[in-house]
């Protein structure tokens, strides 16, 4: 979930100035205490930072994360770069906005760390419905997040894939955007054999079948588009299932490279993410004129296809 757009999901609440000002200033690095192995446990006493390759983590008091969190990490963001052909050593956009100060405190103010590397803050769950989300160089996860008995960390994959594609070029509109990050957050899950259980919400298990209706894409795809990349979200989540189907026919249909190709059309401007007018010249651009009217004749039988595939891969896990 990219928060730069309107969203009615409960976030972490910043912290209170009090509670700030009760931070203290002198946080380590604390690799030494991550053994590598999947079935240690390390139990944050303090606030902590754990600085990778490409990544920074810093990681809130209390939060109890695997001995092989940094092992976890790379992996992710290996396979995010597989599934979407892009790289995180891409610089060009990078944009921090320091909310780690924010919602975790000033204990984290003047740590020597390249702005460059993805800062990825790991906060306690606090079981208050608090939701991930990014915001073009920075992510917020959940120490439930690399717990096994919650999570297959879909979601890391989801969040990751939006500050990868953000490397790349200004951002592309929700529809895209999302679409992108679903896509990572499923074939990640296929890629590294665990179950991608929120696509659920995409397709009924039973049948198979759509959770949305698909007749609004079909009737209109272009003014469907429009909609639904600048709606206010809802529970519906109109601007994920749309582009979640989108990306999966853009790949399909016109090659691996797609996302590459859309990306560096995109690069020649400095803003798009509400122009609907530049969003699909870019995108008509990138493939073709009738790319919607293609993406409607694809999307009965293309998106039944993928369903099932979700079913299968879900029926293996004993679901």
């Amino acid at each position: 979930m990219l928060s730069a757009c309107s969203d009615n999901k409960t976030q972490k609440e910043p912290l209170a100035a009090s509670e700030e000002s009760n931070m203290v200033s002198a946080v380590t690095e604390v690799s030494a205490r991550f053994s590598g192995n999947a079935g240690d446990q390390v139990l944050m006493e303090d606030y902590g930072y754990l600085e990778g390759e490409r990544y920074v983590l810093y990681l809130e008091k209390g939060t109890t994360l695997p001995g092989d969190l940094k092992n976890q990490v790379e992996e992710i963001m290996r396979i995010d770069e597989q599934i979407l052909g892009f790289s995180f050593s891409v610089t060009d956009y990078v944009k921090n906005h320091h909310w780690r100060e924010v919602f975790l405190g000033d204990a984290f103010q003047g740590i020597q760390a390249s702005e460059d590397k993805v800062q990825i803050m790991i906060a306690r769950d606090q079981g208050d419905g608090a939701v991930e989300w990014s915001d073009t160089n920075e992510i917020m996860l959940f120490d439930r997040d690399f717990d096994p008995e919650y999570s297959t960390r879909e979601v890391i994959f989801h969040e990751l894939a939006h500050v990868l594609r953000l490397r790349q070029s200004p951002h592309l509109g929700q529809v895209l955007e999302e679409g992108i990050g679903c896509y990572a957050q499923y074939h990640g899950s296929i890629l590294s054999e665990t179950p991608c259980w929120s696509c659920l919400q995409y397709m009924s298990l039973e049948t198979a079948e759509s959770r949305f209706d698909d007749s609004v894409i079909i009737q209109d795809p272009e003014a469907a588009f429009r909609k639904y990349n600048v709606a206010d979200r809802n529970a519906a989540q109109p601007e994920y299932q749309y582009g979640f189907r989108f990306v999966s026919f853009l790949m399909e249909e016109y090659g691996d490279d797609i996302l590459q190709r859309l990306s560096a059309t995109a690069a020649k401007y400095q803003y798009l993410e509400t122009d609907n007018d530049k969003i699909i010249e870019i995108i008509k651009e990138a493939t073709s004129e009738d790319v919607f009217e293609r993406f409607a004749k694809w999307l009965p039988e293309g998106w039944k296809r993928i369903s099932e595939n979700i079913e299968d891969s879900l029926r293996k896990y004993g679901y």
